[in-house]
């Protein structure tokens, strides 16, 4: 009882001295605030991407299937793999699928894209989610209806219809198609993968089948992975063997491919898949990030808590001359530490909530729906955790160090004058140890930094400026197969046509976006194929004048022309990388290649050869790419129209959707951005680096700072004496200005010294992460040296100004 009353009072006491400093409160609180919110917001990225459940009914039981491919890569299902795969099942008590698409979604006479998913109808009932509000899709509604069903996400159900309940038995139109409304899903449930959320979901047979689904199963009770892994590699072999005649024109590679293919079976209770995949070099990064900044707000509190010591000396040596023991007043300190660390952590928590905003916004994809600020047991049980061992391991050695005076000095009222407390020992020591950390993190903001700058800048091979690129859906329209052709030709003319347009231009995928390129296996004219060798080519379908459009130049041949018709003979535009790997040393125009086994080799005819360009992406290399003509090969899917104008591409936005109501209402029109807009997404990683880094680089340097600047005011106030003396000698202040900014560079050299040597043993971590520059590039190490010199030096100059106009005699009267 008398321990828990003496802790009590030590709680009291510990209060009553805090509130009688409030500037070394609010420092010391905004210290851990920051270093605890930051690693608070990074944990809770991390339980939400490794550890948080989905919300449905016993997610432990739940296993995604997949193919595992030769090398490593794995993916989901073709509808009809899964078929084979899953109907003769004995693991699993029930199994869905679901595919993405995005749709036009039209009601009340106001349209919009959205993300749908085609579900079957087992979906609802194999998570066991109910309905929020009407019911969910059923067997019986994936049979074919005749009455089409939709249920809609909370979230869209929010935004679109306010959350009316009388949105049920509501008709609304997906892809020109009636559908009524039967359902809203509760709010926590945003399907089985937090990086698609859909807006609306279908059942399967409404509408057309995606190329690939995904595929859970709820596992038995009694089944393993290992059983269920089995059985399935069983089934995918007897799948393989029924297609063996469909691949007797495969490649040797492509065969081999499928022969080797897997099934593999991943736990699929937290839906992060995904979002993993995505984070997997993001979150190392920021763990390491923020643990190096709790670790200079740690040592930054543990230097003001010396310096507050060395202020408390003479309460403490009354405080022992009456008897107290070292000990207990050890014990009164450590209290006021774990008082301000639980403070800190308390305000954490809101720098927590919004450093987890920022990483929201930041992500390099939508985590609006899926990832949430939510204080539950794992974040409040990981602050607590952090702030009560933020207190005790950084308000330990202050507490011990505070106990060591000369009582009897001390009661004279003379500053300590032992050899420890002379040097500054260990508030030196830490605050190099910062400096150090500060340099570190510096060195990775400036290489990130500079990274995405020199992706902004690089050469891709075409021009960014003034481009709108707009995408339309022509399966609603008037437009279908053949007419196609006739919906290009007017769309373009009358696009041209509109002041401050300079050209027009169709292409199917638009340059910069890779997962739009499709691939195919290309049998090329006169080329000896080596065994297994990978034929793979990127491909897309452009209209006339893409090239001129995007700036890439045509260095061969001519472009696709007015004769190059859907009756005409088939012929293809290619890259230089094409070129010099099938067609080296060669004149490539009209030499031929097929794509539809060995002996279609004569059916394409090259007819020009334009400059390689990044049609992926701005980080890869140039890839072997043929271009077919959009008239020749009208496919009934969406494209994207180039629009080059004379000044900002957003000024002629209104008056395209006009030309293309005038055409067709039901064109659908969406995604519209500008080249510059597209760059920017494609470095939304790169982006969100630089950006992190930068805060975490400034907020270092501004906590070291804010530790040397009490360092050096500590010192100047140690020294008033030896100061008033040498001035009293003949020193001037300059001399003096000088000796208290020595002793800070001296500090800066030491943390440099043992930050350089770490910071490029870390930057060797990030290498694949940069580009256009090295991890130990000369110049960003020597940029960070001197940001933090420069920022260091001005921190102690008040410190340093203030002891060169100390007046002498009263200097000399100090003790």
């Amino acid at each position: 009882m008398r321990y828990s009353d003496d802790i009590a009072q030590d709680v009291r006491f510990g209060i009553r001295m805090l509130a009688k400093s409030p500037g070394f409160l609010a420092v010391a609180v905004l210290s851990l605030a920051l270093g605890i919110g930051t690693s608070t917001a990074i944990f809770s990225l991390l339980n939400q991407a490794m550890f948080e459940p989905l919300p449905v009914k016993n997610p432990q039981e739940l296993v995604q299937v997949l193919l595992a491919w030769p090398g490593g890569s794995r993916s989901n299902l073709d509808y009809s793999e899964f078929r084979s795969l899953t109907e003769n099942r004995q693991s699993f008590s029930s199994v869905l699928i679901y595919g993405e698409r995005e749709l036009n979604f039209r009601s009340d006479n106001l349209s919009e894209r959205i993300l749908a998913h085609l579900v079957s109808g087992s979906f609802y009932s194999t998570l066991g989610v109910d309905a929020l509000v009407g019911r969910t899709i059923t067997e019986e509604d994936d049979r074919g209806a005749a009455s089409p069903v939709a249920v809609l996400s909370y979230a869209f159900w929010e935004r679109r219809f306010a959350r009316n309940p009388a949105v049920l038995g509501k008709t609304v139109y997906i892809s020109n198609l009636p559908f009524t409304i039967v359902g809203v899903t509760p709010p926590g449930f945003f399907g089985t993968d937090r990086l698609s959320v859909p807006d609306i979901t279908v059942p399967l047979a409404t509408l057309p089948l995606p190329g690939s689904v995904h595929c859970l199963g709820r596992l038995k009770p009694d089944v393993s992975l290992t059983q269920a892994r089995a059985e399935l590699a069983v089934l995918l072999h007897q799948a393989v063997n029924e297609m063996s005649a469909q691949m007797r024109d495969w490649t040797p590679r492509d065969r081999q491919l499928v022969l080797d293919l897997r099934v593999d079976l991943m736990r699929a209770g937290s839906g992060n898949w995904g979002m993993q995949l995505m984070l997997a070099e993001a979150l190392p990064i920021l763990i390491l990030s923020a643990g190096v900044l709790l670790l200079i707000g740690c040592m930054n509190v543990a230097n003001l808590l010396l310096g507050r010591a060395a202020v408390r000396s003479r309460e403490i040596s009354i405080r022992l001359a009456l008897g107290a023991g070292r000990m207990r007043i050890t014990r009164q300190l450590l209290t006021e530490s774990i008082l301000l660390s639980l403070v800190g952590g308390m305000i954490g928590l809101f720098f927590e909530f919004w450093a987890h905003y920022l990483l929201k916004i930041l992500l390099p994809f939508d985590a609006s729906a899926s990832v949430q600020f939510l204080l539950d047991r794992r974040i409040l049980v990981f602050t607590a955790v952090a702030s009560m061992l933020t207190g005790i391991l950084f308000g330990t050695a202050p507490a011990l160090h505070a106990t060591r005076v000369e009582v009897a000095r001390s009661l004279k009222g003379a500053m300590p004058l032992t050899t420890r407390q002379r040097r500054l020992g260990p508030a030196r020591s830490l605050l190099v140890v910062e400096l150090a950390g500060s340099l570190i993190l510096l060195v990775g903001a400036a290489l990130f930094v500079r990274t995405l700058r020199n992706l902004r800048t690089f050469d891709a091979g075409f021009e960014r400026q003034h481009i709108l690129l707009l995408t339309l859906d022509p399966r609603e329209s008037r437009f279908k197969n053949e007419r196609l052709n006739t919906l290009f030709d007017e769309l373009t003319a009358q696009v041209e046509a509109i002041p401050g347009v300079r050209s027009a231009a169709l292409a199917h995928a638009p340059l910069l976006m890779g997962s739009t390129y499709r691939q195919k296996t290309l049998w090329v004219e006169g080329y000896n194929y080596a065994p297994n060798e990978n034929q793979f080519v990127s491909f897309n379908s452009v209209g006339p004048g893409f090239f001129a459009n995007a700036g890439i130049p045509l260095l061969l041949g001519r472009d696709f022309g007015p004769q190059d018709r859907i009756n005409a003979s088939p012929v293809a535009i290619v890259n230089e990388a094409l070129v010099h790997k099938y067609l080296p040393n060669q004149n490539p125009i009209g030499k031929r290649f097929g794509d539809e086994g060995s002996r279609s080799v004569g059916k394409y005819e090259i007819v020009g050869v334009v400059k390689d360009a990044k049609f992926w992406n701005l980080r890869e290399g140039s890839r072997p790419t043929e271009f077919q003509l959009l008239g020749q090969l009208p496919e009934n899917r969406p494209f994207v129209l180039h629009v080059r104008t004379t000044g900002n591409p957003s000024t002629v936005t209104a008056s395209i959707r006009q030309v293309i109501q005038s055409i067709d209402r039901n064109l659908v029109l969406y995604d519209v951005r500008t080249m510059t807009d597209q760059v920017n997404q494609t470095l939304r990683h790169e982006r969100m680096f630089a950006t992190l880094s930068m805060l975490f680089g400034v907020m270092a340097l501004g906590m070291a700072c804010i530790g040397l600047y009490g360092v050096a005011t500590y010192s100047v106030a140690r020294r008033t004496s030896e100061i008033g003396l040498r001035m009293a000698l003949g020193a001037r202040r300059r001399d003096v200005l000088w000796m208290v900014l020595k002793e800070t560079l001296s500090l800066v050299a030491f943390g440099a010294a043992i930050g350089t040597p770490v910071a490029l043993a870390c930057s060797r971590f990030v290498r694949s992460l940069l580009f256009g520059l090295t991890p130990a590039d000369p110049a960003t190490i020597a940029f960070s040296i001197l940001v933090l010199v420069s920022v260091a030096t001005l921190a102690s100059f008040l410190p340093a100004w203030r002891a060169s106009r100390v007046d002498p005699m009263v200097a000399l009267r100090h003790e």
